[in-house]
């Protein structure tokens, strides 16, 4: 028995051998409680085989204890084999119920039924539930807070600890929460207790319905807009807030059959937003009578119906633009309609019938200019001829805007888009695709061109091609399949730039005459190896005053590629003073002005165009200019500024330009070659060749030999110097034969 008193050691039972007669037997005990933990709570008599236990024991503690007596001879040899003795410890009522928790916490919703589970608390005790009542616990409440309804709300199972609902009339409303006492008792209620606490929520059910407040409402709203808020409706409802309970969901029973209006939910107020879903038409419809009706987000727990509410809305009118019927307008016509003749009639509504407003007419967005709108009538012309292959129009179609202004407070305005499909006449004749090309003089290859037609089918191909102005004396033209065709060059030609007249005519003989530009190149075979083309311009003479009067010149090109050598075609030689000490020095037909002593070339010799190399003795064998020099076809750009001998300007000019003659020419003073080390105050005139001389040859494409630059194509030499210039005469009239300087 647990917990005895004693005294202590305190006799249990003997064991006894049946050797004892035959010999002295002596006893021992082993396990737990003797010679095991706990050690010393039992011992055994050495001699009598007493077994005794020398404490109080705690079944709580161990319940049943196993040892094993052994009896041995006085030499120490067993007579007997182990015996196992056990031990039981009675339980004594000694440990009150102990709860899991100190409080339990339940939940119900309300209105809950007589026998809903709410909750289960649950209390252990260490006593023997099994063999003795001890350990068996019985549950109970001991008390309610608060009392209401009514004191016994809930009652507790009292084998399983099982809480329920016990009477009717659960509202969270009233009463949010319970609070209950409940005690666990051993023995089956009548040995030792324990208490604990329960508490239980009372969960929201929607037994509230959301109710307006007030139920009658009124906004104004003007007419075309869209989402703006006409009313804000409110409600109350007593569930918990936030809850789905308490949350409201508005709709729309009547009055908005063409769906103008839209209501939501405020999520923090819980009030109905309603908005306008689209424009109103004041003129259509002026008001609204519209009935709004309210419940929350989850079902009714009981039938309680729904809250309503009036919502009168007013339209106001305001001035709204005048509307084009169609809104884009597609017109054909043909682009050759002429100038002054009607288009179309385009016209606008205005939807304020009431107002009886004026409507103004006018062009907003016209690209080319080619249309005019009558202010009154709508009636629209061509101020312009129309071109269906202009850049305006795109795939044959050209878009206008046209307004409609009325006179409205404030006034206001509508577009509407007019779009002319234009048809295609023969109005543009074909032409060839590039109009310039190179060719070589010697068995050249034939040159294919594109032929084009801005015009669409069928005033396009099938193309014929023809050859005017002569040009038939040096080429021949085929049409080669559908817009292509093939120049063909009849004989050698001497290098240049010629002109062919292509006559073009499309299937409807629609006819176009175009200018091909041909630049011949001393190559033969393919135009890829002409490495140096024809070159025609004109020079640019500057005569820059030198402090020391010696004349300084230096040319511009005004196209590019730049000659290895400039021809001033000088048919006689003539002396030309100029004031320096009276020298004169002739120029050999042929050779170049020389640089004087000191230009960074050893004497004799002079410095290419543009370069640093050596410099050569002879024209020919100077390199070409750097490519790039001169500035765009058919301008004249800036003259060279002075530099450093042997060193390009900004455009790429040459500073020293090598300048021959067909016969011998003579200039005063050491012989300057036509290097940028130039002072003082500059002239500007051109230079540019005059008749032909007998050292000259004809070129057959410049008969004049104007602006060549070929030693062979140059006439007479023609420049102007300022009158009065220090040493130079006035100047006198060319004649053929003569160069005339000054």
């Amino acid at each position: 028995l647990e917990n005895h008193r004693g005294p202590f050691p305190m006799r249990l039972v003997q064991i006894k051998s049946n050797k004892d007669k035959e010999t002295k037997v002596f006893y021992s005990i082993t396990g737990q409680g003797a010679d095991s933990p706990p050690v010393g709570v039992f011992t055994i008599e050495r001699e009598t085989g007493w077994l005794e236990v020398t404490q109080p024991l705690d079944r709580e503690e161990i319940g049943k204890y196993v040892l094993f007596s052994h009896a041995v001879s006085a030499n120490g040899q067993p007579v007997e084999d182990p015996m196992e003795i056990i031990i039981t410890v009675t339980d004594q009522n000694d440990n009150k119920p102990v709860f899991t928790k100190q409080v339990f916490v339940g939940y119900v919703e309300e209105n809950a039924k007589p026998g809903t589970s709410v909750m289960t608390v649950n209390a252990t005790d260490a006593d023997d539930a099994v063999n003795v009542d001890n350990g068996i616990i019985s549950y109970s409440i001991v008390s309610q807070e608060p009392p209401r309804p009514h004191h016994q709300m809930f009652t507790i199972d009292p084998q399983k600890g099982v809480i329920s609902v016990l009477g009717t009339g659960l509202d969270r409303e009233a009463t949010p929460n319970y609070t209950l006492i409940v005690q666990a008792t051993d023995q089956e209620g009548r040995g030792l207790s324990t208490t604990a606490t329960a508490v239980i929520e009372v969960t929201d059910a929607n037994d509230n319905i959301p109710v307006f407040d007030p139920t009658m409402y009124e906004g104004t709203v003007d007419e075309n807009e869209v989402g703006l808020e006409v009313a804000r409706l409110h409600v109350t409802d007593l569930d918990m807030p936030g809850s789905p309970a308490w949350q409201a969901v508005y709709r729309i029973k009547s009055g908005d059959q063409d769906g103008a209006f839209s209501i939501t939910t405020d999520p923090n107020t819980n009030d109905g937003i309603l908005r306008t879903a689209k424009g109103l038409d004041y003129e259509t419809r002026s008001r609204y009578d519209l009935v709004v009706t309210v419940e929350n987000k989850v079902p009714l727990s009981v039938s309680l119906g729904l809250s309503s509410a009036s919502v009168l809305v007013l339209v106001r009118d305001v001035n709204e633009p005048p509307v084009f019927v169609p809104p884009v307008k597609r017109v054909e016509v043909s682009e050759d309609l002429p100038v002054g003749h009607e288009v179309t009639s385009y016209t606008a509504q205005d939807p304020d019938k009431d107002q009886r407003n004026k409507i103004t007419y006018r062009m907003g967005s016209d690209p080319a200019g080619w249309l005019a709108i009558h202010p009154e009538n709508g009636i629209v012309t061509a101020v312009q001829p129309l071109d269906r292959e202009s850049v305006h129009a795109i795939n044959s179609t050209y878009k206008a805007i046209v307004l409609a202004v009325d006179n409205g407070v404030p006034d206001a305005t509508g577009t509407g888009t007019l779009l002319l499909l234009l048809q295609d006449v023969n109005d543009n004749g074909p032409t060839p695709e590039p109009r310039i090309f190179d060719i070589c003089s010697r068995q050249p290859e034939e040159q294919t061109l594109t032929i084009v037609d801005k015009d669409l089918p069928p005033n396009t191909y099938p193309f014929e091609a023809a050859l005017e102005h002569g040009s038939s004396t040096n080429w021949t033209v085929k049409v080669s399949g559908q817009d292509s065709l093939v120049l063909k060059l009849q004989k050698e030609l001497e290098p240049g730039e010629y002109s062919i007249f292509l006559r073009l005519t499309d299937s409807q003989g629609k006819a176009q005459v175009t200018q091909v530009k041909a630049q011949v190149c001393e190559c033969e075979g393919a135009a890829e190896n002409c490495q140096q083309r024809a070159f025609t311009a004109t020079a640019i003479v500057e005569i820059r005053d030198a402090i020391d009067n010696i004349p300084v010149f230096t040319l511009s090109w005004a196209r590019p590629p730049l000659p290895h050598a400039l021809s001033l075609c000088a048919p006689r030689s003539f002396h030309r003073p100029l004031g320096h000490r009276g020298a004169k020095q002739p120029l050999a037909a042929g050779g170049p002005l020389r640089a004087p002593e000191g230009a960074g070339c050893s004497q004799g010799r002079t410095r290419a165009a543009g370069h640093r190399h050596p410099c050569y003795r002879h024209a020919e064998e100077a390199p070409g200019p750097p490519s790039g020099a001169g500035g765009e076809p058919g301008s004249v750009p800036r003259a060279a500024a002075p530099r450093e001998a042997g060193r390009s300007d900004e455009h790429g000019l040459p500073a020293v330009i090598l300048l021959t003659a067909p016969r011998s020419l003579h200039v005063p003073g050491p012989a300057h070659a036509l290097w940028a080390l130039g002072r003082g105050r500059l002239g500007r005139r051109q230079l540019h060749c005059g008749s032909t001389s007998p050292g000259c040859q004809k070129n057959p494409q410049n008969p004049a030999g104007l602006g060549s630059a070929s030693p062979r194509g140059c006439g007479a030499a023609r420049a102007r110097v300022p009158s009065g210039h220090r040493g130079v005469p006035p100047a006198r009239p060319a004649q053929p034969g003569r160069s005339v300087l000054g």
